[in-house]
């Protein structure tokens, strides 16, 4: 705590500075709980749109440092850039998960090979969550064996995406082959 207030004094000032030392300021934030600087992380959000990067930290941070979390999540979603929507889903997915299988069924039957492997990603982490995973409709835990609507369409997806991914691999042979 005495960190913290250490701190979060000068967090403003290297905000302010070039964006490794920005990102690097938002890091230390959200390491250290510090809720105040959300306004600024608001700014620095807003601010940084050539910087996807900054950007990206800036809007994970404001997840994990307002009590905005789903007003977060609708407006990522919403989002012209790819990093911050894959966010958004990540932070649903983490959230509430059912909710969250259609935006990740959309990513993995899309063009992006950067959309689809991370919605693989998401998709694995929401099974390594398993029991804990917290059920959408009401907020409370599943029984011990889990959520078996989730687990199904779980192993659905990730069937998707490996295909979608062997796909890829596929065409990019195809092209390599045919130069």
């Amino acid at each position: 705590d005495g960190l913290a207030q250490g701190i979060s004094p000068v967090l403003p000032s290297l905000l302010a500075g070039p964006p490794a030392l920005r990102e690097m300021a938002l890091r230390v934030a959200v390491t250290l709980n510090i809720r105040d600087l959300a306004p600024r992380l608001e700014e620095v959000f807003a601010e940084s749109v050539g910087e996807p990067t900054l950007r990206e930290t800036a809007f994970k941070a404001l997840l994990a440092l307002t009590d905005r979390k789903s007003q977060l999540i609708e407006r990522g979603l919403r989002d012209n850039a790819e990093s911050i929507r894959l966010a958004a889903v990540e932070e649903l997915a983490m959230d509430r998960p059912l909710q969250a299988l259609p935006k990740l069924e959309q990513l993995i039957t899309s063009e992006s090979s950067v959309a689809i492997q991370r919605a693989l990603q998401i998709v694995q982490a929401i099974g390594e969550r398993g029991p804990g995973t917290k059920t959408a409709s009401s907020g409370k835990r599943p029984p011990k064996g889990g959520n078996p609507a989730l687990a199904a369409k779980r192993e659905s997806l990730l069937l998707q995406a490996f295909v979608r991914q062997q796909e890829g691999s596929l065409e990019h042979l195809l092209r390599y082959c045919a130069r």
